[in-house]
């Protein structure tokens, strides 16, 4: 349940950080609450609130979040919450309640009016820091894409099975769909799983994460050992799943490269500064 809580509290950050539509919303919802007509306090605005409420104490978003499954991430739980409606209900109201002076030809003094509010709605759309840098995700795009077609230009038309970096896995069947991964994005985003037991095998996830370590030397002293039998155990895995295509990262530790090397009995090419290993 703690976990539940951390993440709810951590997708209540990553909500508001994409855009302030949920603090548009917020002051919509201040405002309807707070206008002397009883009529714009029904049901539904009430509904609203509450479900909002719900959505942002951690606890309650966290029962929520376990209602949902854990196939959906936190931002799914705000489908429960009329943000639209809500946000265009309050401007609606607002924009009435401004305007009720105004008739005939009178109508343009109101138009600044709109205008500010629609400069807001947009405004409060594209202020949030997004999650991610584009540019960064078009340069990973470009780089995946070269390395891609530069192992489709060794193996031909062949069947592909392919372990690399996680930069490169994430593009592969985007960029060629021939090409078959011993692990996909579920590996490191969970909450792409199915279910919740819809997990990989043991010696799989060893892969994973021994390749995020790949840029990491051996240890020395005692963990020499230790760190030489990961190397072969991932030799015997991947040979297990059929893969015939290994990418290793461009700052790949030489003594890994070379344990990795003597366990497959395979020698490394370079591909784009990184080091390539067909079986």
């Amino acid at each position: 349940m703690a976990e539940l809580i951390r993440n709810a509290w951590l997708g209540w950050i990553r909500f508001t950080q994409d855009g302030k539509i949920a603090a548009l919303f917020l002051a919509a919802l201040l405002f309807l609450q707070m206008r002397p007509k009883k009529a714009v306090k029904g049901s539904f605005v009430l509904y609203a609130a509450g479900m909002a409420a719900c959505c942002m104490v951690p606890v309650t978003a966290a029962a929520l979040m376990l209602y949902q499954t854990r196939f959906y991430d936190y931002e799914w739980i705000w489908s429960l919450v009329p943000v639209t409606a809500v946000t265009a209900y309050g401007f609606a109201e607002f924009l009435t309640e401004y305007w009720k002076d105004f008739k005939g030809s009178l109508w343009r003094r109101g138009l600044p009016v709109a205008l500010l509010l629609l400069g807001v709605l947009l405004l409060c759309g594209g202020l949030g820091k997004p999650g991610w840098s584009r540019w960064e995700e078009a340069q990973e795009r470009k780089q995946a894409q070269l390395l891609i077609d530069g192992i489709r230009e060794r193996l031909g038309d062949g069947q592909i099975w392919l372990w690399a970096p996680e930069s490169v896995m994430e593009y592969a069947r985007e960029l060629d769909g021939g090409i078959c991964l011993v692990y996909g994005r579920n590996m490191w985003e969970p909450a792409l799983n199915a279910y919740t037991y819809d997990i990989y095998d043991p010696s799989v996830t060893e892969l994973y994460q021994w390749m995020g370590q790949a840029g990491e030397a051996l240890p020395s002293g005692e963990g020499y050992e230790e760190g030489c039998a990961a190397v072969r155990r991932c030799a015997e895995t991947v040979k297990a799943k059929g893969v015939n295509c290994i990418l290793l990262p461009a700052d790949a530790a030489l003594d890994k490269v070379a344990e990795l090397e003597a366990a497959l009995g395979a020698r490394t090419a370079r591909l784009e500064g990184c080091y390539l290993l067909i079986l």
